[in-house]
């Protein structure tokens, strides 16, 4: 079985050798696969990483609202993390924007890096927003797509937290 690192490799090379740079999908089949991966490593990256994040947690997936290529090697991950505490029960969701490299031999994933939005500096850990939560993409002044967070009837811009970060290079 691989490990988190070379699963998200090889299902974001096949996503690069698919897609131009700038493209971009949102959640369907094609990234189900990438999308387990980057759930692992934000998992791995949490407990690793995040003295914040209670032991009991885990993470329950990533549903995109965006998946771009950068350039020749980097993916660009923004969505929604499921989180719960089978214990007690307990639901999370918080906002991800996840950025991972291969190599140029596309066999190895040379960085992960993990942005958490809207982080609890204080506690140091994901925030636990509302279910109806929703991320969406909303062009800035220049066209460019920004992602922004609508909780209830807020449409706010969302403050990214640098959280999680691998280099194998």
């Amino acid at each position: 079985m691989p490990s988190a690192e070379e699963f998200v490799a090889e299902q974001g090379t096949h996503l690069l050798d698919a897609w131009p740079v700038g493209d971009e999908r949102t959640d369907d089949d094609i990234l189900r696969p990438l999308l387990q991966g980057v759930d692992a490593l934000v998992r791995q990256g949490l407990r690793e990483q995040c003295t914040g994040w209670p032991p009991d947690w885990s993470t329950d997936g990533i549903v995109a609202a965006r998946c771009v290529r950068l350039d020749v090697g980097r993916l660009e991950v923004i969505g929604l993390c499921w989180s719960f505490a089978a214990m007690r029960g307990g639901f999370a969701r918080f906002p991800v924007r996840a950025t991972l490299e291969v190599d140029a031999s596309r066999c190895l994933l040379v960085s992960f890096g993990c942005d958490v939005g809207e982080y609890d500096r204080v506690q140091d850990k994901p925030p636990d927003l509302p279910s109806e939560t929703m991320i969406l993409m909303a062009a800035d002044a220049d066209g460019v797509p920004q992602p922004e967070l609508l909780v209830g009837r807020r449409l706010k811009a969302i403050e990214w937290t640098p959280v999680i970060a691998y280099d194998w290079s």
